[in-house]
């Protein structure tokens, strides 16, 4: 660029910095926990591994998003230690689940990272840099703003961010956040930027007017200056339905080559096969078949293990061969067998090209995302770790290319800051269901704003009306 300077800064998401700090010795020998993240997939046989008391599989999921706040429902409130008995008890036993098995919940790094600089306060990670820019920051919930507050020490701090769009109360991220940031940080200036070069004129009407309804917020309007479908379950069917009619159409959401059992059960045996002690691998895919998991007899293993001391892999492996004998144990052997017989076949590869012939052979069809995506990264991969490392990359932070020639179906969080030509929301009936009015409205205001070109928007429940709106790029009428 030129800049003096320049080679000093730093891009990164919240998360993925707090991976790096997590990954570094110093860090790992104070938290006691190990990097590895679950993939989505990999949750289930946790959710039906934890004891029942805790809930069903929904109430589980929504304690583990406020785990994963540092139990900071509200904006209001302190990101720390769970309040109530049952919370405690929650937090107990999925920690030890995932210390047992060597993981990271993704949405598991800001608090520990939290927890690691509050109890540090002479930490090096407090005095990394010297200026912080913070983008949409109306996304971030309590624990992930105090953590921004831990990082900046005594450096400059600017945060950019836009109320109106605060889209992630599932997570507990909350409008005040930003509402309350001048209140809430001593010295800090407020700058309005109202003018959108972004879109024409009509569409910023439009925009300023579904918003308007919204409740607890400072009037405000922009002024215009000369597909995306929010959830999978709605984007997987339009994007398999193009792909019908052999219109070219790629899936951003995350990890959407893993939207199958064949893909997952794929990447699970190519985990396992890299790191034999893989725990989260292996836990899944011996319950792989199973409703729940074959929740008792792995208890039965794991029970073993923690009275023993053993891993995981030697103690079915002793159960295997006859060595050691557990009741009710017979199906996790002979899904153990299996996986042990699959991974002897993968071992006979003759280099990376060879390994990936025998891991995606012809027999798994439905593997064909993630066959594509395999294809794509190959040629940069000389084994099959390296290879391994690329997908797990690639599948968790799918890029988008600017510029495309196929329809792009993604969730209107991931098309975040692009542009696009003609433009479908699918969404109004799904907000409705969901009682989100707020969320709706937002996105609803945020969505349009996305296009250059033409609008196309869900109606009334039930029934698909389009309204297309057609405005020439730069227009301003």
């Amino acid at each position: 660029m030129g800049i003096r300077g320049c080679d000093q800064i730093r891009g990164s998401t919240l998360h993925s910095l707090g991976m790096r700090i997590l990954s570094r010795r110093n860090v790992l020998a104070t938290t006691g926990r190990i990097a590895r993240p679950l993939n989505r997939f990999e949750i289930d046989p946790l959710l039906y591994d934890l004891p029942s008391e805790l809930g069903g599989k929904r109430q589980k999921e929504k304690r583990m998003r406020a785990y994963e706040a540092a139990w900071a429902r509200l904006q209001h409130e302190e990101p720390g230690f769970a309040q109530n008995a049952q919370d405690r008890a929650f937090e107990r036993s999925l920690v030890d689940w995932l210390r047992f098995h060597e993981g990271m919940l993704v949405g598991e790094i800001i608090p520990e990272l939290y927890r690691y600089m509050r109890n540090n306060p002479v930490a090096p990670e407090r005095a990394l840099y010297d200026h912080l820019l913070v983008d949409e920051y109306q996304g971030l919930n309590k624990a992930e703003q105090a953590l921004i507050d831990l990082l900046t020490g005594d450096a400059s701090l600017c945060v950019v961010g836009d109320d109106d769009q605060s889209l992630y109360s599932f997570k507990h991220a909350h409008p005040e956040g930003i509402r309350t940031f001048s209140a809430t940080h001593l010295g800090a200036s407020d700058h309005q930027l109202l003018e959108c070069h972004r879109c024409p004129t009509r569409i910023v009407e439009i925009a300023n007017s579904l918003i308007a309804h919204n409740q607890d917020r400072e009037p405000r309007e922009l002024v215009s200056v000369p597909a995306k479908a929010q959830r999978r379950v709605i984007g997987n069917p339009i994007h398999d339905a193009l792909r019908a009619r052999g219109i070219p159409s790629k899936c951003y959401y995350q990890e959407n080559e893993l939207d199958n059992e064949v893909a997952q059960e794929r990447l699970a045996i190519f985990k396992l096969f890299v790191n034999r002690h893989d725990r989260i691998a292996l836990r899944w895919l011996l319950g792989l078949g199973s409703d729940d998991f074959r929740r008792g007899a792995y208890a039965r293993v794991r029970t073993h293990c923690e009275q023993t001391g053993e891993v995981p892999w030697d103690v079915l492996s002793k159960l295997t061969s006859g060595e050691l004998s557990m009741p009710h144990c017979g199906y996790l052997v002979e899904r153990f067998h299996a996986i042990q017989n699959e991974l002897r076949f993968l071992e006979d590869h003759d280099g990376v090209q060879d390994f990936v012939s025998r891991w995606l052979r012809a027999e798994f069809v439905r593997a064909g995302e993630l066959r594509l995506l395999v294809a794509g990264i190959l040629p940069e991969a000389e084994t099959p770790e390296d290879l391994l490392s690329k997908i797990v990359e690639m599948v968790s932070q799918p890029e988008i290319p600017p510029d495309v020639t196929e329809v792009r179906v993604m969730s209107l969080h991931k098309s975040k800051g692009l542009r696009g030509l003609p433009c479908t929301l699918p969404t109004a009936a799904e907000w409705r269901r969901t009682g989100a009015s707020a969320i709706s409205a937002a996105l609803a205001y945020w969505g349009p704003r996305r296009g250059t070109d033409r609008q196309m928007i869900e109606g009334n429940s039930g029934v698909w009306h389009t309204t297309s709106i057609r405005c020439p790029s730069g227009s301003r009428t």
